[in-house]
């Protein structure tokens, strides 16, 4: 009936034809830089944006969790605090002694009242 050429083609319509009915549209809004940066990520990755955004919604149907995470980033008093903390640590400076007990260590927090 077919070559192995054919039944490959016909075979690949067959499938074209049924996964066609199985999928949506779906129309979003969203700010131009986070659809650019969306973008920008899914290319770095190998993927399409339509593809990310499918494995995206399969994860978080999958896991039944959604996790939004924002990088934590110090504001400007704190990061300058821990600049300092840091370079104090580098230093050797504003370290506390080693402690080998308990009793040790509640003597030496309780010099400081």
């Amino acid at each position: 009936m077919f070559d192995s050429y054919g039944a490959i083609v016909y075979i690949l319509a067959i499938y074209l034809l049924i996964y066609s009915f199985m999928t949506t549209t779906i129309h979003i809004k969203t700010d131009k830089k986070v659809k650019e940066r969306a973008e920008r990520f899914a290319k770095a990755n190998g993927l399409t944006l339509t593809a990310f955004i499918n494995l995206s919604i399969h994860q978080v149907l999958n896991t039944g969790r959604l996790t939004i995470e924002e990088p934590l980033v110090p504001n400007t008093k704190t990061a300058k605090q821990l600049k300092k903390i840091l370079n104090d640590a580098d230093a050797g400076r504003n370290m506390s002694p080693v402690f080998h007990s308990a009793k040790k260590m509640d003597a030496y927090l309780d010099s400081f009242r």
